[in-house]
């Protein structure tokens, strides 16, 4: 109980006897006679009745908030009265000015020792009793507070007022200067060391002695440049340990002079200088390059410390760019990291503990990543250890990284010091995000651009069969029809098909590829991907659901002769003439668009163009027309893929029956679009699309599959993934489309039944 009163006596005492006769605190530097006038002390402390005013006032005050609060723990004892003790001492500091480390000392020691010194001479229970408990503490602090103001007065006073001192400090040497600043550096640590609890009243006595004695910090560092032995600079070290300076100093001497006991201190160092969470940057710079050096030769427990202090400083700055730190310290920190968490591989000891749990290896990786980004290379460095300390956990398929740091290291300039880092840190974390185990069934996109691995190359005029079974799924005989007897899209695309459009009717169910199959012709007879070709207005869809009225036909083929107007179709014809053209579901649009389209489908094919009054060519267009028509009569046939009717035999019979359908009035209750004979005149070739069966499905998911690892393959977002599949994955596909189908038609069976 008394240490701490006895650490605040001491203290003073010590000041006051450390002053010489000029009034300056014995540090090795004495001022000129000029600057520092010979004064009395006690005549200046008697005489001064402004400052006996403030010790007396305050005593009061303090005595009053004691008493007041005498009955409620640890508040007026421990917090309110040695404030305002303390705040008293820095008054009187500040009055005289001529002492203001001294100043310092003791209102912290008043702070910390105040409430020690009460329990020592009065016990704190009495304070519970009312009335009496206040008088008794109200009293003690009383005295108590006239006592630290007394001494504070006489250690402090001088016989010049602050204004005149002020004066004197413009000439204030370079030197002096310096002293006070160190002496004010040490005595920080002093009182942080004391508040965190690691010293002792003895060790902080020695401290105050060493802070207010007449050697100098030049005798210090002499004292290590004396040192025989690396005991002797241990000793050092441990004894001045608050002493920045001769610490840097002694541990470099060690490290020089001793290189076979260099890391007898690492222990020591880092549990007491790095690892406290009090620990100033300015300490922990001091110390690192020591604690970088010597790290193999730690304990376990330190080396963990050590880690753990280093990432809880990134994770709280974010990597430095919050709280102000140096850029040094971060790379410092960063270093230290690297080296502690890298030690058990560097070491070849695998039955070691990580020394960072996998919460912080995680934490720490992300405010690594956000130094990496402001700068510092060492984080390139740590983050590459992170990673293989994340790794010894074994948590399959769990990892901090993702393709955004991917993307991030991509774009970014490396920084300096890790021009040769980050390649490899890019090649860790794909390496992370990978697969290492893969199923040995596993599936991936053809390895070559062959039949069946992709879309076709544009413009090909090789194989145009297998080229366009490349992409379409399940109708293998519509497509021998398009591409090799009679070949109309062959002939097409070898300039031997003029003088009338191409028009095609592709009918059949619903989502049996129809609209892919007019994309992909437009792309074979243009010689452009369809997303160009749509943009350029070469191919277009027209949606016939949307010209289901007589008047619509005029915003389609544009007004009457004689009307000022504009259509549709002549201004894509006299913009593109070879344009490819899409009327989609056709039978929905309005009965007269059959009879308008004869002289746009005939020989000489061409349209009115209301704007110019003139006949526009429709002669090198190509026209692919969708329906659902005879889509009743193409489900009920027992094709089943193309390899049960390979020489299409069965298909050419399902052809025959689909015309024969087509020239009635109505086809399931519905109008026939087609019903005229001089309409289905200006057909090129019918082709019914099959339903497809379970092999087409499985077939076209896997070239959805293989298109998808395309783009994963060829974008710049996705670059760094590629795409493989298990086998199961097609049925689950299978699955899912087929219930989607059986879904959609209920829902049109539901409709109808309405």
């Amino acid at each position: 109980m008394l240490r701490g009163w006895l650490l605040l006596i001491a203290t003073c005492i010590l000041v006051t006897a450390t002053l010489d006769p000029s009034g300056a605190i014995a540090t090795g530097h004495s001022p000129s006679p000029s600057k520092q006038p010979a004064r009395n002390c006690v005549q200046t402390d008697a005489s001064d009745s402004r400052i006996q005013g403030i010790i007396h006032a305050t005593a009061v005050l303090a005595a009053l908030a004691d008493g007041g609060l005498a009955q409620i723990p640890g508040v007026g004892s421990a917090v309110v009265v040695p404030t305002i003790q303390a705040g008293m001492v820095g008054f009187i500091g500040k009055h005289y000015g001529c002492h203001m480390d001294a100043s310092t000392a003791i209102a912290v020691l008043t702070w910390l020792g105040s409430d020690r010194a009460k329990q020592a001479l009065f016990k704190e229970f009495v304070g519970y009793i009312p009335i009496a408990g206040n008088l008794f503490k109200a009293g003690l602090t009383w005295s108590m507070t006239e006592g630290i103001g007394k001494i504070a007065s006489t250690t402090l006073s001088c016989p010049q007022s602050s204004e005149a001192l002020l004066k004197d400090a413009l000439n204030q040497s370079d030197t002096e200067v310096v002293q006070q600043d160190v002496t004010a550096a040490n005595l920080y640590h002093l009182v942080s060391d004391y508040l965190e609890g690691g010293i002792t009243a003895e060790v902080g006595w020695s401290r105050v002695k060493s802070l207010f004695s007449s050697r100098s910090q030049a005798d210090y560092l002499a004292e290590v440049d004396q040192a025989e032995s690396p005991s002797a600079l241990e000793d050092i070290v441990m004894k001045y340990v608050w002493n920045l300076r001769v610490l840097e100093h002694a541990l470099s001497t060690l490290t020089e002079r001793f290189p076979e006991r260099a890391c007898i201190l690492v222990d020591f160092v880092g549990e007491r200088v790095w690892a406290p969470a009090s620990a100033t940057p300015e300490a922990r710079s001091a110390v690192s390059h020591y604690l970088f050096t010597c790290l193999p030769d730690a304990l376990p427990e330190t080396r963990s410390s050590l880690a753990a202090a280093s990432a809880k400083l990134l994770v709280d700055t974010r990597g430095g760019s919050n709280g102000g730190l140096s850029s040094n310290v971060v790379r410092q920190t960063l270093e230290l990291v690297d080296r502690a968490v890298s030690y058990k591989e560097h070491s070849g000891d695998r039955s070691r503990e990580p020394v960072l749990s996998i919460f912080d290896i995680r934490a720490t990786f992300m405010a690594s990543m956000n130094a990496l980004e402001s700068g510092h290379g060492a984080a390139c460095f740590a983050m590459r250890s992170l990673l293989r300390a994340e790794e010894e956990y074994g948590l399959d398929g769990s990892t901090v990284v993702s393709v955004r740091h991917l993307e991030t290291l991509g774009s970014m300039m490396a920084p300096l010091g890790a021009e040769l880092c980050l390649p490899s840190l890019r090649t860790d974390i794909t390496a992370r995000l990978s697969l290492t185990n893969l199923p040995t069934n596993i599936e991936g996109p053809p390895s070559s651009e062959e039949p069946g691995s992709g879309t076709p190359s544009l413009g090909a005029r090789g194989n145009l069969q297998d080229i366009l079974q490349a992409s379409i799924a399940g109708q293998h005989c519509a497509i021998r029809r398009l591409a090799k007897s009679p070949g109309y899209v062959r002939l097409k695309m070898g300039g031997m098909w003029t003088d009338k459009p191409l028009v095609l009717l592709l009918t059949g169910v619903s989502g049996s590829g129809k609209t892919q199959t007019a994309m992909l012709l437009a792309e074979l007879l243009l010689g452009k991907p369809i997303a160009q070709l749509q943009g350029m207005g070469r191919f277009r869809k027209f949606s016939m659901e949307s010209f289901s009225t007589l008047e619509d036909q005029k915003s389609f083929f544009g007004p009457p002769k004689g009307i000022v107007g504009v259509g549709d179709l002549p201004e894509l014809l006299k913009k593109w003439p070879d344009a490819v053209i899409l009327l989609d579901e056709i039978e929905k649009a309005h009965h007269s668009f059959a009879r308008a389209l004869l002289t746009v489908f005939g020989e000489h094919g061409s349209v009115y163009d209301p704007k110019t009054g003139k006949a526009i060519s429709s002669a090198q267009a190509t026209f692919i027309l969708t329906s659902n028509l005879a889509k009743e009569l193409i489900s009920e046939q027992t094709l089943q893929s193309s390899r049960s009717d390979s020489d299409c035999t069965a298909y050419e019979a399902l052809r025959h029956d689909v015309h024969k359908a087509l020239g009635k009035p109505f086809i399931a209750g519905r109008e026939n679009f087609f019903k005229e004979s001089e309409m289905r005149g200006r057909i090129t070739d019918v082709l019914p699309f099959l339903p497809f069966s379970s092999e087409a499905v499985e077939t076209a998911v896997r070239r959805f599959l293989s298109a998808e690892a395309k783009v994963f393959k060829t974008s710049s977002q996705w670059s760094y993934v590629s795409l493989s599949w298990e086998p199961q994955v097609v049925p689950f596909f299978l699955l899912l489309s087929t219930a989607t189908l059986r879904k959609k038609a209920s829902a049109a069976c539901t409709n109808m039944c309405k």
